[in-house]
């Protein structure tokens, strides 16, 4: 590993995810037991076009798709509903990679669904469309995510660093799409401004995210 940023596990059978970011990949371990010899059995990040893993020791900087990653920060695993949410964060989006919901188990090598890339005129995939910068924040747009927080109806909050700003996506077991926009918007006022602030409601590059479903609270770094 090379700059490894954050891990997550699936609680169901203990899958390890490993955020491998300067590698551009995550790394999928199966738990077995405590070992220093835990080898990864799946990576996400470094596919061909036929959807195979290229290379479990490639680390190339990739171009925005479906299958490849740029930078990855964050990973966040929903068990319930079989998804593994990726911060992309050098392509400035977030990738959904479909999952068993008995294993953990990546499905595929390709995510189903992606954040943070509105639809370009005359482009309907939104995998290949050029993330936003910073200098067009809109309701779609992503700068940079990286924490990650799951509530427990499947909704999802992204702490959009570069936009100094959180953002929720009402997703749940049925509701998700490449063009759904964010419900809600936390550090600004609108989700058309990108200001910091160090006010009670403002917000400056926040990173980490934890959710608490008990009390409904989210915590931000």
């Amino acid at each position: 590993y090379y700059g490894p940023t954050h891990i997550a596990v699936n609680e169901t059978d203990r899958n390890i995810f490993i955020a491998d970011s300067t590698n551009n990949r995550v790394a999928a371990i199966p738990y077995a037991a405590i070992s220093s010899n835990l080898r990864m059995r799946d990576v996400l990040g470094h596919t061909d076009p036929q959807g195979n893993q290229v290379s479990f020791t490639a680390s190339a900087i990739n171009s925005p798709n479906s299958g490849k990653l740029s930078s990855p920060t964050y990973v966040a695993v929903d068990e319930n509903y079989g998804r593994i949410y990726i911060s992309d964060t050098g392509n400035n989006r977030i990738l959904i990679f479909p999952a068993s919901t008995t294993t953990g188990k990546p499905t595929s090598v390709f995510a189903s669904y992606v954040f943070g890339t509105p639809a370009s005129p005359g482009q309907s995939d939104h995998f290949l469309n050029i993330p936003l910068s910073a200098l067009s924040v809109s309701l779609n747009s992503l700068n940079a995510p990286k924490g990650l927080a799951l509530t427990s109806t499947g909704a999802i909050f992204v702490a959009d660093s570069g936009n100094n700003r959180i953002l929720k996506f009402p997703t749940n077991a049925t509701y998700i799409s490449s063009t759904l926009a964010p419900s809600l918007v936390l550090g600004q006022s609108n989700f058309t401004t990108s200001t910091s602030g160090a006010g009670v409601a403002g917000l400056n590059g926040p990173v980490g995210l934890a959710y608490n479903s008990t009390d409904s609270k989210l915590y931000v770094a």
